[in-house]
Order: structure tokens, then sequence, then C-alpha cells
């Protein structure tokens, strides 16, 4: 009795070890049928982040999670946008052993449009007798550098001029692929004759697109003593990118000031003792009326049937500076008595290397000639010791009586 107990028992030990085996045989079955066959493993990436229009290596490992060797295991880089395969796109592994694992890296580019942020890279796996495999990976992308061009600048009024306000408008544009968020316009006034008027120097706009363009406004004023010429003023444009990145950059743009008058010199009769017939001094002086220099300038007197010109009828000035005058001298022998009218041609240069060339008269007078003028002096003299006598005696004879 004790025997036969005995051999059920082992009879009963022996069937549950053969279900138990069985058991294991299917569980493993189900776990290959699930593709737990292998782990594929992106390590790292470099550069990190990598840029658009940028080269770089991703390593990878693979690991065997089945009990057998596997032969052979072939993976493949994929071309797929925004990725470009460099080199060798395959590698080949004769045989991985179990629980074993083999690394290996491709080469990629990144194409210049790749939207920035997270990105697709592809990779195909032949494991065995199995069919290829498509996997991905994510890499993270980012801009080589955001870029906000200045397109266009622009004042109200054209020509801006000392102490009058104008708007500036700058146009700018985000030539980048993603949108870029805070941008912050900023114009350094420091040491420049430009003021801020019911407005601040700076502008912020919350979000621009890719390729969208936006107008930065300001309202200024330039100051009232201010020499015309091209002044520069500093501009600043911060941003942010889609991943938080902050780019700070800074530019010069250039503003015109023009001068308050269009044309700066005026000629007006200086000296002038015009004798009929006579040879004659007469000076004209040009007045700066404007706040800058004028450079080379030319005065010509003109021919006229009024007169004669004795000598050279061009002078050279040269510079004079703002609200300052010099003097041109020139012979003449005039030709009637009275107002005799004289034509002056003159040329310059304004701060600006504008050109200028201007004709204009101005109306002098002749006397008849020297006797009378001597006679009409003379005249006046004795009218005026005939009234002192006059004078004189009235009080002597008052005092008598």
């Amino acid at each position: 009795m004790k025997e036969d107990k005995k051999q059920k028992m082992m009879k009963f030990l022996i069937t549950a070890l053969v279900v138990l085996s069985l058991f294991m045989q299917l569980s493993l079955s189900f776990a290959v049928d699930s593709g737990e066959e292998y782990e594929l493993e992106l390590m790292h990436y470099e550069p990190f982040p990598v840029k658009s229009g940028q080269e770089f290596e991703v390593w990878f490992k693979i690991k065997n999670l089945m009990q057998d060797e596997v032969k052979p295991v072939i993976v493949q880089a994929v071309d797929e946008f925004p990725f470009q395969v460099i080199g060798d796109n395959q590698v080949e592994i004769d045989e991985l052993r179990p629980r074993d694992y083999y690394t290996f890296k491709f080469r990629f580019k990144v194409n210049d449009d790749a939207t920035q942020g997270e990105n697709k890279l592809y990779l195909k796996i032949k494991y065995g007798n199995d069919a290829f495999v498509k996997k991905g990976f994510d890499v993270l992308i980012t801009s080589q550098s955001p870029s906000v061009d200045i397109k266009d600048i622009e004042t109200q009024p054209e020509e801006i001029v000392p102490g009058k306000e104008f708007k500036l408008k700058v146009y700018l544009s985000n030539s980048d692929k993603s949108a870029i968020r805070n941008l912050k316009v900023s114009l350094d006034l420091d040491n420049l004759p430009f003021s801020p008027l019911k407005s601040s120097n700076s502008k912020t706009f919350d979000l621009l697109e890719a390729n969208e363009q936006v107008a930065a406004e300001f309202n200024l004023i330039a100051d009232a003593s201010t020499s015309p010429g091209v002044y520069k003023i500093p501009l600043t444009l911060q941003y942010e990118d889609v991943l938080g990145n902050t780019f700070t950059s800074t530019q010069l743009i250039g503003v015109l000031l023009n001068d308050v008058l269009d044309n700066n010199i005026e000629p007006i009769i200086g000296n002038a003792n015009l004798l009929l017939n006579k040879e004659s001094d007469i000076d004209i002086k040009f007045v700066n009326k404007g706040l800058s220099d004028v450079k080379s300038l030319i005065v010509e007197l003109l021919d006229s049937p009024d007169y004669d010109i004795v000598g050279s009828n061009k002078e050279y000035i040269g510079s004079i500076k703002g609200d300052d005058y010099d003097s041109a001298d020139f012979t003449i022998v005039p030709k009637k008595s009275g107002k005799i009218t004289l034509k002056i041609k003159y040329q310059y240069l304004n701060s600006m290397n504008d050109f200028f060339e201007k004709e204009t008269t101005l109306i002098v007078t002749s006397n008849d000639n020297i006797n009378d003028s001597k006679s009409s002096s003379v005249g006046k003299i004795i009218l005026a010791i005939v009234t002192i006598a006059v004078v004189v005696f009235a009080y002597f004879k008052w005092k008598k009586r």
C-alpha cells in the first residue's frame, strides 16, 4: 500500500512539472508575439539641441530580450523630412545573443526649413526573419538664430527740421520659419538730439508669426538748436523663440535732419558810394540765416546796362558759419544816376553737400557827380553856421533890453 502511495505521488509531481513547463513555454511564446523581442533606444545626439541646417550624430542601442540568439539584425536610417542621412545608412549585426546589446550611430543633416521643436527621426529594423518595422524618435531642433529684419524706415513728415515733432516708423519682419514672442523694440536716444514726445522710446509685440511684418511707431521731436546732418540711432531688438530662448541684437538706423531753410544765403547791400561815370566800390554781404555751415560760396556780378564792371566780376568766399556773414567787393562805373539794379549770381554747397545756385537783383543809388555831392555837403554846413549865428545874435539883443 505504501509503495502504491509513493508511486501515485511521483506520478503527480511528474505531471505537475510537465504542466509547469508547458505553461512557461506558452508564456514565452506570448512575449514574442507581443513584439517584446528587442529594445531599441536612442542614447544621445550631439550637438544638443541641433539647429536647422546643421549636421549631427545620433547614438542608438539595441538589446535582445529573447532567450535565443537572433541573426541577423539590420537597422536602416530613413531619409525623411526634416532629416537627411549623411554617409552610411545601414548597420547589420550578424548575431545578437540573449540579453546582449549592440551600440551604433548614424549621421544626419537637418533641413534649413525645419520647424523648431520636437521632430521625428525614423529608423527601420529587421529583427531576424521578421519584416522591417519603422520606429520614430524625438529630436529637438532650434533655428540657427531667429532673425527679425528691418525692412524699411519712414519719417512723417519726410523732411525733419530742428524744433519740430515727427513720427519715426520702423518696419520689422520675422524671417524665421517659426513664430517669435515678446518682441521689444527700443531706441537709444542718449547723447542724441531727439526726445520721445507723448510716448516712450520702446514698443512691445506679444507674438510675431513666421514672415509676419509689423511697424514700430515712435513720436519724437528734434531739439531746436540741433545742427542739420545724418544722425545714427541705435535700435535694439529683444525677443524669444518658441522654446523660450532669448535673443538680442542692436542695429543702427539713420535719420536725416534738414536745415530750417531751403535757401540759407541772403545777399544784402553793405557799403556803397556810387558816383555817376566814376569808378565806385560796392560791398555785398552774404548772410547765412541757417543753423548749418555753407561752403564753396562763389559770387558773380553779372553785366547790366546800368553799369560797367571794372576788374574781376567773380569772387570766391568759401565757407560761412551758421548765423554769420561774409562780403564780396566789386568795382563798377555807374552809367546813370538814381536807382541802379545790380544783377548777381551765387552758388554754394550746404552741410549735406546739396548744390544751390541762385540769381537775384539788388537796388543801389548813384549820385549825379562828385561836385554835386561836395556842393550839397558845403551848403549844409553854411546853412548850419548861419542858423547858429542868427540864434546867438537874437539872444544878445534880447539880453541888452
